[in-house]
């Protein structure tokens, strides 16, 4: 059973280290504040990321399978680590997940950049316009919190921050999304350990 919508949109996750800073006024807010977050999805999401290895850009499920990820969660996260162009090994994911991912946006010039980084208390994920669209398309599917930070992590490397991101992306939902991106200049996607995620163009 893929993690519940409900309960990703209601948790973001980011480590202690993460500061606040006002949102930028030309920002598309989301829902109010959000809950603390849930010890489950955390050690869910650590144990993914355990699997992941950021020189080789492969997700391995064995590794992530030692430190006690869910079998479901783990081919979940490599279909989307996969999607977003990442390799995987230790895991079978069934390539019509893989291809259900990719389906919805073909080859497009893109625009825009693809990193993160922290600034404070605040986590920051940079999407080029290709990968914005890819997000608004997985969401779309019904793609859930481990497909979602498995393509966030592969597309760029973020790791740690990946599983507070990706509930943020669900918290804010494809429309919010596809709004940013209108400019087809990519997306920064923004999230606070407290408040409402948001986003706007590159």
């Amino acid at each position: 059973m893929k993690l519940a919508l409900v309960a990703a949109a209601s948790v973001v996750l980011l480590s202690a280290s993460l500061l606040s800073s006002a949102s930028p006024a030309t920002a598309v807010p989301m829902s109010p504040g959000t809950r603390a977050p849930s010890a489950d999805i955390e050690h869910r999401t650590d144990a993914l990321l355990a699997g992941v290895d950021e020189r080789s850009h492969t997700f391995d499920g064995r590794n992530a399978r030692s430190a006690g990820a869910a079998e479901v969660d783990i081919v979940d996260f490599a279909a989307g680590y996969l999607a977003a162009g990442g390799r995987t090994q230790g895991v079978r994911v069934p390539a019509a997940e893989v291809d259900q991912l990719r389906a919805a946006v073909g080859e497009l010039r893109c625009s825009g950049r693809n990193s993160a980084d922290v600034t404070g208390l605040q986590a920051n994920l940079y999407l080029n316009s290709c990968n914005a669209n890819k997000i608004v398309s997985v969401l779309a599917g019904g793609a859930g919190l481990a497909a979602i930070a498995g393509f966030i992590t592969g597309a760029t490397g973020i790791g740690a921050a990946a599983a507070g991101i990706a509930a943020g992306v669900l918290t804010i939902g494809s429309a919010a999304i596809a709004y940013c991106n209108a400019k087809g200049r990519g997306i920064g996607f923004h999230v606070l350990p407290v408040g409402a995620p948001w986003c706007a163009s590159q």
